[in-house]
């Protein structure tokens, strides 16, 4: 999982798109809790086999081994806002 998210950073980096400093992985959520902007890693399952084979092929323990996992980048998002109580809503500031 520390190898998923170097690839994540350098192909960021590569593009010149700066990702939030805090970045992390777990494992058995499906979804990292979001209370920033983050990067988060999510061990999902692993099994024998290939992607896309259905799960009554058998495989041998010593074949290939395929790892799901969820990816997030949370970004914080502004939001339209009202300057005067029943006034008309107004774009975020810079």
């Amino acid at each position: 999982m520390e190898k998923v998210l170097e690839e994540i950073n350098t192909t960021f980096a590569e593009h010149e798109v700066t990702l939030p400093e805090k970045q992390f992985f777990d494992v058995g959520a499906n979804e990292a809790p979001h209370d920033c902007e983050q990067v988060s890693v999510a061990f999902q399952q692993m099994y024998n086999g290939i992607p896309g084979n259905p799960d009554q092929v058998p495989t041998p323990c010593m074949g290939p081994r395929t790892a799901s996992f969820v990816i997030e980048i949370v970004r914080c998002t502004p939001v339209m806002e009202r300057k005067l109580r029943g006034g008309p809503l107004q774009p975020p500031s810079e």
